[in-house]
């Protein structure tokens, strides 16, 4: 009677011969190939922020949305099986070429992020209008506003009231977020802190 062996080290040609002619063993070697469900898995936990349990139910095609301790242990395997490793392996390799080429197309460094949040967290919304007794509230030309404040600028509308006045509305980048993240970067604050004193701002102009 035949015996099966599985996993068995990588033979010769002659070696495999030789090894059924003596023992009759018919010789099982695992496939390199990774199959489309292991494909699917290592698509979805790069691209879901790496929830290991989400890709394994999306790519098993688990009905329950609630995970249980199965779906949880079959992903941790699924993880840790040597074609999904690598493939996770090749993902972030190519993940990694495509950042790096953004970066030196748009000479993306730290001091321009940096740059481009002070811009957001000290933008002044009396850059862009002004007002008196007279005119009230109006927007300044845009050959007068610098810059550095429109790039603060996320909306522009204009809407014609009925009495013909028109009414403009300008929207300004979250001060609260731009100043949030240069507090962390600079260590002042931690992740879990909030300031509500930190308003986003928001702009309606009247004209």
């Amino acid at each position: 009677m035949e015996q099966e062996v599985k996993n068995v080290p990588a033979l010769s040609k002659w070696q495999k011969k030789d090894l059924k002619r003596k023992n009759r063993v018919r010789i099982y070697e695992p496939s390199k190939i990774p199959t489309e469900k292991q494909r699917k898995f290592a698509e979805l936990y790069l691209s879901n922020g790496k929830d290991k349990i989400a890709a394994y139910m999306g790519s098993h095609n688990v009905r329950s949305q609630i995970p249980t301790r199965t779906h949880k242990a079959a992903a941790e395997r699924l993880l840790q099986h040597p074609k999904v490793m690598k493939l996770l392996a090749e993902g972030e390799a190519r993940k990694h070429e495509v950042t790096k080429k953004v970066f030196e197309k748009y000479a993306i460094t730290e001091e321009r992020i940096l740059e481009e949040l002070a811009r957001l967290a000290f933008s002044n919304p009396t850059d862009v209008m002004e007002w008196d007794e007279e005119k009230g509230i109006t927007t300044k030309p845009s050959s007068e506003i610098p810059d550095d404040v429109k790039a603060a600028i996320t909306e522009i509308t204009e809407t014609e009231l009925k009495d013909g006045r028109k009414k403009v509305k300008v929207k300004m980048a979250s001060k609260k977020d731009a100043l949030e993240a240069l507090a962390k970067h600079k260590g002042l604050m931690k992740e879990q802190v909030e300031h509500k004193h930190l308003v986003a701002a928001k702009l309606i102009i009247e004209s």
